[in-house]
């Protein structure tokens, strides 16, 4: 009986078939003891199939040689509405290119696609500075939007400059800056358009003869009254709080040119 090993072992595995195996002197009442064999070297070789295996052989060959849970993936991968889960990956390295069809998302973060973009470029940190550094320099530059705090609070600000703009119109749009300044040319009464919340608001005003007698009904002067305009060589300052709602006004004049 030409048997490859001792079939009443558990530890036989596909290398110790002998591929000459059964020779032809081997009796046919042998034949039963050669399948239990086979079947004993498949069922110890592969102790997990417990199902149909898909990979074809080119599929399975990617992993040859693969010695850790990244090592051998050199080849360009592209996830689409993939999710890696296990096994977990907690070490190798990753030798060419991921594509990711979407966005990335981790421990409950998200990147986005157009987040990613930003960084396209920047491989080492001195590169990513530079990018940053181009968006808003830590010196100099300027915004080209709001900056919304979200309800917290900026600290640690020595100064604030404000631009004084220069406007000619009787309605004062607070919107366009908390200080503003206005050379009369007529008579005036005033109309306010509100900013966007409480605000420190500041309007310097040359009446040159004119009067300014009219104000929105939201403004509350106090027990002083209303203003009336300082002759024409000097500046009035008129001052507000607005909390939402109201105007809360007070004025100094009589400022020299």
């Amino acid at each position: 009986m030409a048997l490859d090993g001792d079939d009443t072992s558990s530890t036989v595995y596909l290398d110790d078939l002998v591929a000459t195996n059964p020779d032809g002197a081997d009796s046919k009442a042998e034949g039963d003891n050669h399948i239990r064999f086979v079947k004993k070297v498949l069922k110890n070789t592969f102790p997990n199939i417990t199902g149909i295996v898909l990979p074809t052989q080119t599929e399975l060959n990617y992993v040859d040689g693969v010695g850790s849970q990244l090592a051998g993936i050199t080849d360009t991968a592209t996830l689409t509405n993939k999710t890696l889960t296990s096994p977990a990956i907690n070490g190798g390295s990753l030798n060419n290119t991921i594509t990711v069809n979407g966005d990335l998302s981790a421990n409950s973060k998200t990147i986005t696609a157009a987040e990613l973009g930003t960084l396209d470029g920047s491989n080492t940190a001195t590169t990513l500075q530079t990018q940053i550094t181009a968006c808003l320099p830590k010196a100099g530059g300027e915004l080209s939007g709001d900056i919304d705090a979200n309800n917290n609070d900026i600290i640690g600000i020595k100064t604030a400059c404000f631009e004084a703009v220069q406007t000619a119109d009787s309605s004062v749009d607070w919107n366009d800056g908390l200080r503003q300044a206005m050379a009369l040319a007529a008579s005036t009464t005033f109309t306010f358009t509100a900013p966007s919340g409480p605000a420190n608001l500041l309007l310097v005003l040359t009446p040159n003869g004119y009067s300014y007698s009219g104000w929105p009904a939201t403004v509350d002067w106090g027990n002083a009254g209303a203003p009336t305009a300082s002759a024409n060589t000097y500046k009035d300052i008129i001052m507000f709080f607005y909390d939402g709602s109201k105007y809360y006004g007070s004025y100094l004049q009589g400022y020299a040119e």
